[in-house]
């Protein structure tokens, strides 16, 4: 997932980017969001791109309780680490004043809903500027 913000082309538009790959059958889910606001930046768009593969995840498995979630576990990858640290720290309590709160809220709400494991991993962003797209690993792609 990514965000995204260009303030040369629109200081009040910020979107974030998701990819819910499968690796057992190799099948995607893509999509993403837009927000038009006077707070759109960055880090915004970062946390939306976070966004919507738990809001997949959870409607998932409310349509499919039978699926034993005991021993699943769902790897999350992003190149912003403040999603990372917060998507691994789902139950701290967010500072006064954070930045984003409404969508780090939502983050951690939705992550606690999800009967599975969950684990966030930091990648590093624009891998493809040093490297060729095709010996990028899933993950960095």
């Amino acid at each position: 997932m990514d965000g995204s913000y260009m303030k040369d082309l629109s200081t009040l538009a910020c979107s974030g980017a998701f990819i819910l790959h499968c690796t057992n059958t190799s099948k995607e889910i893509k999509g993403s969001f837009v927000d038009s606001s006077h707070q759109a930046d960055n880090y915004k768009g970062e946390f939306l791109g976070a966004l919507g593969p738990l809001l997949l995840l959870r409607a998932a498995f409310m349509a499919n309780p039978q699926v034993d979630a005991a021993t699943v576990k769902i790897r999350l990858y992003s190149d912003n680490k403040g999603v990372v640290a917060h998507g691994n720290k789902v139950d701290e309590v967010l500072k006064s004043k954070e930045v984003q709160a409404d969508l780090i809220r939502l983050m951690k709400t939705y992550s606690r809903l999800i009967p599975v494991q969950l684990q966030w991993i930091h990648v590093h962003g624009h891998s493809n500027d040093t490297t060729p797209f095709h010996k990028l690993s899933l993950a960095q792609q």
